[in-house]
């Protein structure tokens, strides 16, 4: 939260808006409002659309200082969840893609992929968002908090998703597995390859000295 505002956490606190929201699976812990200034995690409605709900996807917003008629959604996904140990123990990769308001006419290549990436992100969210409780972000329409939940959403809205395939995907229908081959033939072409990236938190038991079997294999 101090990176994403430039605040301490006093001038959070002081303040009183809420600058990120955070979706989390019902078995998490309540993160409290004193204990993250700026940050509300928001309770679950209905947990009946999943099984099992992994933070690992953030749509942020930013709005020029001098500008604000001048926008940026930066869009990410994490291997590892929104922890402290991901970030301060664990070997992760990120993946991160932007859309600026200057952006939404362009017809350069990697600004419409990149279009299709956001939209989709926020079609994802659009589903997600129902089940659970966002009173707290509209419950005073002229607070800061509401004002800026409802730029957000002009902001999102605004990406108009191209007819092109996005890279961002979820398993809301089909899984990751039957997913992955034909969105890997259509971004990277049926060439052969000689090396397969896979990002992940942790790799569990096993010998310490030698490389995880899920590594090796």
């Amino acid at each position: 939260a101090e990176r994403f505002t430039r605040q301490t956490e006093a001038q959070r606190a002081y303040v009183g808006k809420v600058a990120l929201v955070a979706l989390m699976d019902r078995g998490q812990p309540q993160v409290q409002a004193h204990e993250a200034p700026a940050v509300l995690h928001v309770p679950m409605l209905d947990a009946s659309r999943f099984a099992l709900l992994h933070a690992k996807v953030a749509l942020l917003g930013y709005r020029h200082e001098q500008m604000p008629h001048r926008w940026c959604l930066r869009l990410l996904v994490c291997t590892g969840n929104w922890t402290r140990e991901t970030v301060e123990r664990s070997l992760d990769a990120m993946w991160a893609v932007e859309i600026s308001s200057e952006d939404l006419a362009s017809r350069d290549k990697e600004k419409v992929q990149a279009r299709a990436d956001v939209a989709a992100a926020w079609d994802f969210f659009q589903w997600l968002l129902p089940s659970f409780d966002l009173n707290a972000l509209t419950s005073t329409p002229q607070s800061l908090t509401s004002l800026s939940r409802r730029q957000f959403d002009e902001w999102a809205q605004a990406v108009v998703a191209p007819r092109k395939k996005p890279r961002f995907f979820d398993t809301r229908k089909q899984s990751l597995l039957r997913q992955l081959p034909e969105l890997v033939r259509r971004h990277a072409s049926d060439s052969d390859r000689n090396t397969l990236v896979l990002g992940s938190g942790f790799y569990e038991g096993g010998n310490r000295a030698r490389a995880p079997t899920v590594l090796v294999n």
